[in-house]
């Protein structure tokens, strides 16, 4: 299962931590953004730090990423 995931833009958003830079786990996400991706998936990784530091950007480019697959603004 993805962290987050919209449906209607398919998008998955997946947060990432400190854990994701060990090559194992590095190969594992890789392996599931394939998976992702064969579905038709766009797939965004994001860092906690990201989500703790720029919560407001980070929403804006989930906003015009989800739009643009969307075809629409929203």
């Amino acid at each position: 299962m993805p962290d987050f995931a919209c449906h209607r833009a398919a998008l998955v958003i997946e947060k990432d931590g400190g854990v994701h830079q060990r090559p194992d786990v590095a190969l594992r996400d890789l392996e599931r953004d394939q998976f992702f991706e064969s579905q038709g998936y766009a797939v965004l990784r994001v860092s906690t730090g990201e989500v703790e530091d720029d919560i407001d950007g980070l929403l804006i480019r989930i906003r015009a990423l989800t739009s643009s697959r969307m075809g629409k603004a929203i």
